[in-house]
């Protein structure tokens, strides 16, 4: 099977959410790339033991320029750009992101892409 992808664009996703998942993670914790396809998707899983992310933020987390209060502290450097950009990206290549997450126990960023 083939796809059309803008490689550059997908790999500014992986970056950015791997990039996340390193920085909201503290020393001990873990970070994984878990990939998946079949006949009709295809995606990563980008899945962290860090910060998390409450229920009532999740629903904020893709909107340009918005932190949460948690990231903030914990990195003040940022300007909540890159979740924003990478479900942009996701969309023009006619996919979704999806996160599920609790706080204090880690994120799970899921890509879904269509193959074909």
């Amino acid at each position: 099977v083939q796809i059309a992808i803008d490689t550059g664009a997908l790999e500014k996703v992986v970056d950015n959410l791997v990039s996340n998942a390193l920085r909201y993670t503290n020393e001990g914790g873990s970070v994984e790339v878990i990939p998946y396809a079949d006949n009709k998707i295809f995606g990563f899983i980008v899945k962290d033991t860090g910060i998390g992310i409450s229920e009532d933020e999740q629903k904020e987390i893709f909107i340009e320029f918005y932190r949460t209060p948690k990231a903030k502290e914990m990195e003040k450097l940022g300007t909540g750009l890159g979740l924003n950009l990478v479900k942009e990206i996701v969309r023009k290549h006619g996919g979704k992101i999806e996160v599920k997450s609790k706080v204090d126990e880690g994120s799970d960023f899921r890509i879904i892409l269509p193959l074909g």
